[in-house]
């Protein structure tokens, strides 16, 4: 049997050399698989982390520049409301100024218009009182039935009142028309 165990030892020396070396080659194959796949792993994790960063480099500029634009515009359109406003504002201010001189005009024009007014009108009455105009139906209602000029004829008193409404209107209208256009 030494020939048999010689054999059988030489085979599993074989085995165990070729175990040995298939090991050794897988281990070896392992190695630099997984060294590979790491470097590539590191790459892929640098570059992503690369890209990551330039994104976020990217997009917060982008931000800060809309940011700056839109403050810049906000400004701006604030400064412009202001603006406009102040100009309405002295618009509105020069608008109330006219008017209160034109009301102060116009008050003025009334106080004028009412003195002359019963400047006139109490001249009216005091010429009236001097020249003894009758008024027609005036004998009538005092009982004094037989007056001279209660025939529907016109008098020479009848005469003086109808000249007189006449001046009263006529310068009424002037007056009128002397108003200022406001």
């Amino acid at each position: 049997m030494s020939a048999g165990q010689a054999e059988h030892d030489r085979l599993v020396a074989e085995a165990q050399a070729r175990h040995d070396e298939l090991l050794a080659t897988g281990q070896s194959r392992y190695d630099e698989l997984t060294s590979t796949g790491q470097a590539q792993h590191d790459e892929l994790i640098s570059t992503a982390t690369a890209q990551r960063d330039e994104m976020l480099s990217t997009a917060t500029a982008q931000k800060e520049e809309i940011l700056t634009e839109a403050r810049e515009r906000s400004t701006g359109m604030v400064a412009e409301a202001q603006q406009k406003r102040s100009s309405i504002l002295e618009g509105l201010e020069q608008e109330k100024s006219d008017i209160e001189g034109r009301i102060a005009s116009l008050k003025e024009f009334e106080s004028t218009y009412r003195t002359q007014l019963r400047d006139y009108i109490t001249g009216q009455l005091d010429q009236l009182e001097r020249t003894g105009v009758d008024v027609p139906g005036a004998g009538a209602a005092a009982g004094g039935s037989g007056s001279s000029g209660s025939g529907g004829e016109a008098t020479s008193g009848d005469t003086t009142q109808d000249e007189t409404a006449d001046e009263t209107q006529s310068e009424t209208e002037s007056k009128t028309q002397e108003q200022p256009a406001g």
